[in-house]
């Protein structure tokens, strides 16, 4: 199977969504329930971060060392996403397999033309919550793992069933995310997000009304800011080309 002809598609990516494919369409009910569930930011953000809160708010000896590798996790977030945004951008383009006419390959119903322009590889989805997922395991085993297990079947693969990415998308961000997370969580690099804990014990309202800005942007992937940026970037060309005519 091919894309546009930019890339070809392994046997990986081919046998993983082809086991897709055989479910697809058989039920337009669940074709419909899989798309409100990629596009739904509560289901998204919303599960992984009140798992975040739940964590910050644990008792026991060890909530400094909690709080902090949470509190570097979500820097690590935005770090991720940062990367997996500029590889999309530096890479050869990667058409979506809903998109890409791929032989064997059944779009469920439902699926609309989004982000028809932006390269399918890597995954900023799998970027941003396996780097999430990946903190709250380390800062919580016991609950950790869970959202770890709901960012890949909730999260991760609705995106591969509905052809919005490849199984090797996927993987690439989440080896991002996961990485990012390793680096920002060290030890070292950790401590360093230590003055973030002393504003919380210092200036509590501020600090929490930040974070729920911070946490309700990181959740929707920072489309808000985005629509604003591209707004902005928009108007101001406007404004230079009216100048320079």
């Amino acid at each position: 199977m091919q894309n546009d002809g930019s890339m070809d598609v392994n046997s990986f990516d081919s046998l993983i969504l082809g086991l897709l494919s055989r479910i697809a369409t058989l039920s337009h009910t669940f074709d419909v329930l899989v798309v409100l569930v990629s596009r739904s930011d509560l289901l998204k953000g919303g599960v992984v971060f009140a798992s975040i809160a739940w964590i910050w708010h644990l008792p026991g000896d060890d909530r400094e060392r909690r709080r902090l590798t949470l509190v570097s996790t979500l820097v690590a977030s935005f770090a991720a996403l940062v990367v997996a945004r500029v590889f999309a951008a530096v890479l050869p383009f990667r058409a979506r397999p809903a998109y890409a006419d791929l032989e064997g390959f059944v779009v469920p119903h439902g699926v609309n033309r989004v982000l028809e322009d932006w390269s399918s590889f890597p995954s900023d989805h799998a970027s941003l919550f396996c780097c999430l997922a990946m903190g709250t395991w380390l800062a919580a085993p016991q609950i950790g793992r869970w959202v770890m297990l709901y960012t890949v079947t909730l999260i991760c693969v609705p995106r591969l069933y509905l052809g919005l990415h490849y199984p090797t998308d996927v993987v690439g961000g989440a080896v991002i995310g996961i990485l990012m997370c390793a680096v920002f969580t060290a030890g070292s690099v950790r401590k360093r997000f230590h003055p973030v804990l002393n504003w919380e014990a210092s200036r509590p309202a501020i600090f929490y009304a930040a974070t729920f800005l911070m946490a309700f942007e990181t959740a929707n992937l920072f489309d808000h800011v985005r629509a604003f940026g591209e707004f902005a970037i928009g108007t101001a060309n406007r404004i230079a080309g009216t100048l320079d005519g």
